[in-house]
């Protein structure tokens, strides 16, 4: 839900990829 498999907090780097795909 936001949790990199290694078990550590990645919501920056979904963030990140929710603007690209907006961008375009």
């Amino acid at each position: 839900m936001g949790y990199s498999p290694r078990g550590l907090p990645v919501v920056i780097q979904e963030e990140q990829s929710r603007e690209t795909s907006h961008s375009g």
